[in-house]
C-alpha cells in the first residue's frame, strides 16, 4: 500500500468518524430539546439550534465521505485498468495530443 492510498483511507477513516460523532451529538442536543418544559427553556434553544448545527455536519461529513470513497473507487479502476492493459508506469497511459 502506498502513502497516498494511506492517506485516503486514512482521510475516509475521519470521514466516518466525524459522521457518527455528529449523529451522537444531534441526538443527544435532540434528547436534551425534548426535556424543556417550554419553548422559552435554554434548553429547548439548544436542543433546536444545536440539532439544526450538527444536521449540517452530518449532511457535510457524509458529503465528505462519499466524496473520498469515490475516489478511492477511481483509484482502484484506474490502477485495474492499468493492469489489464499492461501499463506499469502511471505517465505511460497518458496520450500525447495529437499535432496539428
Amino acid at each position: 500500500m502506498n502513502d497516498d492510498q494511506q492517506d485516503l483511507d486514512s482521510a475516509i477513516h475521519h470521514a466516518k468518524v466525524l459522521t457518527w460523532v455528529c449523529v451522537a451529538l444531534f441526538v443527544v442536543l435532540d434528547v436534551v430539546g425534548l426535556t424543556a418544559s417550554s419553548q422559552s427553556d435554554p434548553r429547548f434553544v439548544l436542543g433546536a439550534f444545536g440539532g439544526a448545527a450538527s444536521f449540517l455536519g452530518i449532511i457535510g461529513a457524509g458529503v465528505w465521505w462519499a466524496y473520498l470513497a469515490s475516489q478511492r473507487r477511481a483509484r482502484s479502476l484506474d490502477d485495474r485498468l492499468d493492469h489489464e492493459l499492461g501499463m506499469e508506469d502511471e505517465h505511460d497511459d497518458r496520450r500525447e495530443p495529437p499535432s496539428v
